[in-house]
């Protein structure tokens, strides 16, 4: 996948000056400011001795949560620096306004977050090569604009053909609103290549667990997560794959084994249909024989000599159903329905 176009610093910062200073220092910020990180009532210690500088009771206010940290800095030609930050009760969306580039946006949510990490090296390339620890986010109570779980579950059953099925999916999976419970990602760190532990959602309509990697120094991600309708317990689950540069990541939606459903259910329908006795005849009957003979292996029968002057059935009527099965099952339910 692609990789983001701006690369981490390779300058080489020298932190050993740290080792001629000696000081304590209370502070006290009532704001603080960087792009669109905003932190609030700041209190900390800040002490410097033999070279190492620590903050060991960093405290304030990050969107409406309440934000710990410390670090210990040990300054040298290659430096080691140990961080650990935790945040309770922030909000969701203003947290990721930034981060949030594609369809899918956290509109609403609580907030809840723990980094441990270590690292070392003489610039920032080599803190993030280096970097090693663990990562774990759970939030609650949010909204997802992007997707429409519930609309998805209550049209699915209703579909008629493949083609319906994407449809669906255009109009629901890519727009709309879902209420989630829950949202829990937990991710390790080794040299800067992160491996997802556990990624699982608890929505209105659904539930989702996620597997992938997270690349810190080439700045890209590969996230895979499968979906389940929960209130269709017979319906297959889909899934999602979002990949590429944390910039501007690619979505990818795999529903072929709702397609399949959807096949599977239109085909019981018309051999329900057949099975009291309907009288469906013509094309419709010769695209029942095509689709029920294609899957099960039977060839088609030759036409009869009665019916050789009778006029050419739809397009969608004579559709290969193997090789089109949604136009078939389209032109079958012309004549059923």
């Amino acid at each position: 996948p692609a990789t983001s176009s701006v690369s981490w610093s390779t300058d080489s910062m020298d932190l050993s000056f740290l080792n001629s200073i000696d000081a304590e220092i209370k502070l006290n910020i009532s704001s603080l400011f960087k792009d669109d990180l905003v932190l609030e009532k700041i209190t900390s210690s800040l002490l410097i001795q033999e070279g190492t500088l620590k903050l060991p009771d960093f405290k304030g206010m990050f969107y409406g949560g309440i934000l710990t940290a410390n670090t210990t800095l040990r300054g040298s030609k290659k430096s080691q620096l140990s961080f650990r930050l935790s945040i309770e009760k922030a909000s969701l969306q203003r947290a990721l306004s930034k981060a949030q580039q594609g369809d899918i946006k956290v509109v609403k949510g609580d907030l809840s977050t723990m980094l441990t990490f270590n690292t070392q090296g003489s610039s920032i390339y080599d803190f993030v090569s280096h970097l090693t620890g663990t990562f774990s986010l759970k939030a609650e109570n949010g909204v997802l604009n992007g997707f429409d779980l519930q609309a998805v579950n209550q049209k699915i059953k209703t579909l008629r053909s493949g083609e319906a099925l994407a449809s669906l999916f255009s109009n629901f999976m890519m727009k709309g609103q879902t209420k989630f419970s829950s949202c829990v990602l937990d991710v390790s760190f080794q040299n800067g290549f992160g491996t997802i532990q556990k990624m699982s959602i608890l929505a209105d309509g659904g539930e989702g667990k996620g597997q992938g990697t997270i690349n810190l120094l080439a700045k890209t991600l590969d996230v895979v997560s499968t979906f389940t309708l929960t209130q269709s317990a017979d319906i297959p689950a889909f899934k999602m794959r979002i990949y590429g540069s944390f910039d501007d990541p690619s979505k990818e939606l795999d529903t072929s084994a709702l397609q399949a459903y959807v096949l599977k259910a239109v085909v019981n329908k018309v051999t329900d249909v057949l099975s009291k006795g309907k009288d469906v005849g013509g094309a419709v009957g010769g695209v029942v024989g095509d689709l029920l003979g294609g899957l099960t292996g039977q060839k088609k029968r030759a036409p009869d000599a009665a019916n050789n002057n009778k006029a050419p059935a739809s397009n969608d009527a004579g559709a290969d159903p193997l090789k089109d099965p949604a136009k078939a099952i389209g032109g079958l339910l012309k004549g059923l329905l």
